[in-house]
C-alpha cells in the first residue's frame, strides 16, 4: 500500500492532497516504514524539510496545517 511511498518518489503530503490517501493513515505508513527495508528518511516519505519535521515532533497536529497549506 505505501510502496510508492516508501521506495519511489511519491510523499504521504502529496498523496494526501491527491485524494490517494486520507490523514488518519499516517499512524500506518509510520509502522509501515518502521517495518520497511527503506532506505528513504522517514521525513521524506511524509514529504517534510528538516524544519518541518522538528515541528511535527513537537506537535503531531503540525502535519495537518502542512496538508491544509499546500493544496
Amino acid at each position: 500500500m505505501f510502496d510508492r511511498i516508501l521506495f519511489g518518489h511519491a510523499t504521504f503530503i502529496d498523496c494526501c492532497q491527491r485524494g490517494e490517501l486520507k490523514r488518519t493513515e499516517l499512524d500506518d505508513l509510520i509502522a509501515a516504514w518502521h517495518s520497511s527495508t527503506s532506505k528513504r528518511p522517514l521525513r521524506e516519505c511524509i514529504g517534510l524539510t528538516v524544519e518541518e519535521y522538528e515541528q511535527f515532533a513537537l506537535d503531531g497536529k503540525f502535519i495537518e496545517k502542512i496538508i491544509d497549506s499546500n493544496i
